[in-house]
């Protein structure tokens, strides 16, 4: 069965999304490109990316928007379970026409940088900011910099804690004392 589009986080809104492709739409531009169904979300994206793009310019404020699109960490190679590559490691691409340098910015960033880069790039004081952010502002690399951010950056997932650095990475795993007793307990079972 379908879901209705029109159920959202806010309740039932009607939307008008006629700018977009149908679903059937999606799904033949796929099999016409003679590509796998599984990979119409990713063709629905870029008709997304290419509306929102339509929407900005139709309002003049397309030179002056920075667009980030980036990723959660998906299912591919179990990403979504692991503080190695695939856990951390994620898409970003930023697009602000004139004003983003177009070489890859090769250094360590991590999504808790965006915040203190749009207070920056709106124009607030990071220096009255009441409250500390572990992020830094991106706007020095996105212009051009290659200079690095960060040395290191910290991830956590359940049990499990990870620092990396550009050239390295380090994770271990340490269970509380409770852990370790039922993990005891049910290794002493099976042996």
């Amino acid at each position: 069965m379908d879901s209705n589009i029109s159920f959202t986080g806010e309740g039932y809104v009607e939307q008008d999304y006629n700018y977009l492709l149908s679903k059937d739409e999606i799904k033949e531009e796929i099999d016409s490109l003679g590509k796998s169904l599984d990979h119409a979300w990713l063709r629905w994206f870029d008709h997304a990316v290419g509306a929102l793009v339509t929407k900005l310019k139709e309002n003049g404020i397309y030179e002056n928007t920075l667009i980030v699109i980036t990723s959660d960490h998906g299912n591919y190679n179990l990403g979504k379970t692991t503080l190695y590559e695939g856990g951390v490691k994620v898409p970003l691409l930023t697009h602000w026409p004139k004003t983003i340098v177009k070489d890859p910015y090769d250094e360590l960033l991590q999504d808790i940088d965006f915040m203190p880069t749009f207070l920056q790039l709106a124009g607030v004081d990071m220096d009255e900011v009441e409250y500390s952010m572990d992020g830094v502002s991106l706007k020095n690399a996105l212009i051009g910099s290659k200079d690095s951010l960060h040395e290191y950056l910290f991830f956590a997932l359940g049990f499990a804690r990870g620092v990396t650095a550009k050239e390295w990475k380090y994770i271990a795993v340490r269970y509380d004392e409770q852990t370790q007793i039922k993990l005891k307990m049910e290794w002493s079972l099976k042996g």
